[in-house]
């Protein structure tokens, strides 16, 4: 149910976005092209819905997805399903990201020990570029905003109980995604660090800093805000 509902999101808006995209793809001028989009594909949906604790991890933007935009649905729903093949363990690849992602929900279940915990991971800029790593340019940002606004509709499809941002300085692009979120600080820790975000149909949100910042304040820094995350969590 989750996979069918995901597909017919990103159908309802494939054809004009995929257009879009192939016409950057074919235009000499623009240096940079758009890599795949990132589109969610549960290679096990059911595990994902039947569990206690269902985690939402959103990063900032694709660093590459499988070269430059294809234009072939199915097999860029593949990437995700090849990348991410599994909700119930830990991430398989490693970098700070992953590894910080790794952190946290080993922290959650010895937290939560009778209960169950999935996740999932997308981005909140969902085309990055093809072959490199950072923001992509703002004519390629233009074009995901204006045909393909998916964001909110996939945490209304997949209903997470805890979402994480680990975006750091994207909040703009959080706050297009998503209409009268309230933010509010957590403790002593300042709000460029970690923000609790009340965002509406979502249980709990936060949004800490990207990873690569909180792995230079180090392990014990890290830990800290994320046990502050969790005990929040469960109150």
């Amino acid at each position: 149910m989750i996979n069918k509902e995901l597909r017919s999101l990103y159908r309802r808006h494939w054809d004009s976005f995929s257009k879009s995209l192939n016409e950057i793809v074919n235009d000499d001028t623009k240096i940079i092209k758009p890599s795949n989009p990132l589109l969610i594909s549960l290679t096990q949906p059911e595990i994902y819905s039947e569990a206690d604790i269902k985690v939402l991890i959103v990063g900032q933007e694709n660093n590459d997805w499988g070269g430059i935009f294809c234009n072939e649905f199915e097999k860029i729903l593949s990437i995700y399903e090849y990348f991410l093949p599994t909700q119930r363990s830990e991430f398989p690849h490693r970098g700070h990201f992953r590894n910080h992602i790794n952190f946290f929900l080993r922290k959650l279940r010895y937290l939560n020990p009778n209960k169950t915990v999935t996740f999932l991971w997308t981005n909140i800029i969902k085309v990055g570029k093809a072959y490199d790593k950072n923001r992509p340019p703002q004519y390629i940002l233009n074009l995901e905003r204006e045909y393909f606004r998916v964001f909110s509709e996939e945490l209304r499809i997949l209903k997470p109980d805890l979402v994480l941002f680990m975006t750091g300085k994207y909040d703009s692009d959080i706050d297009f995604q998503l209409t009268d979120i309230v933010r509010s600080s957590m403790g002593e820790v300042p709000e460029n660090l970690l923000q609790k975000l009340a965002i509406e149909d979502v249980k709990k949100a936060y949004r800490i800093s990207h990873p690569n910042y909180l792995n230079f304040k180090g392990k014990e820094f890290y830990s800290e805000i994320y046990d502050l995350i969790i005990a929040d969590f469960k109150s």
